[in-house]
């Protein structure tokens, strides 16, 4: 059983990501400064292990090859604020400074998990070349690879 990183949530699957925030000053030639606010993701990440599908008593391992299934769950997206003190001089240093200077506003953590029992219809390539049974992606790559928490049905229509 593994826990997502972030929440500790019991999961087979997860993954996280966090962006920043960040307002970004830039001068240009004239010596006027621009403030604009941007984002970029600072940490990115999915469990590496592959889970197990039963089926009416039998097993066979499933490699998403890092790839995430349709309809996980996202068990948390919360922005806070930057811890960075802040006297109001910040704006105005960035002002003055110009070029190339950020400020960090805040991060964005969000992260997704697969639970144990959630139902999962997959598609994809059966092989045994690392010793039991799995599904992986297929090697012919125009070959569809489907995870999904919906039926093969829903999918279907």
């Amino acid at each position: 059983m593994l826990h997502a990183e972030l929440t500790g949530t019991e999961c087979v699957w997860h993954s996280h990501r966090v962006q920043r925030r960040y307002k970004h000053y830039d001068r240009d030639n004239d010596g006027n400064t621009r403030v604009s606010t941007r984002t970029e993701t600072v940490a990115e990440q999915t469990s590496g292990h592959g889970f197990a599908l039963i089926r009416d008593g039998l097993t066979i391992g499933v490699d998403h090859a890092g790839r995430r299934p349709d309809g996980v769950e996202q068990v948390t997206d919360r922005s806070e604020e930057s811890r960075e003190p802040s006297n109001g001089w910040a704006h105005v240093v960035g002002a003055l400074v110009g070029g190339d200077r950020d400020e960090t506003i805040g991060f964005q953590y969000t992260e997704w998990v697969l639970r144990p029992g959630t139902p999962m219809y997959v598609l994809g390539e059966v092989h045994d070349a690392v010793g039991p049974l799995i599904i992986a992606p297929p090697e012919d790559t125009e070959q569809p690879f489907v995870m999904s928490t919906s039926t093969e049905a829903a999918l279907v229509l």
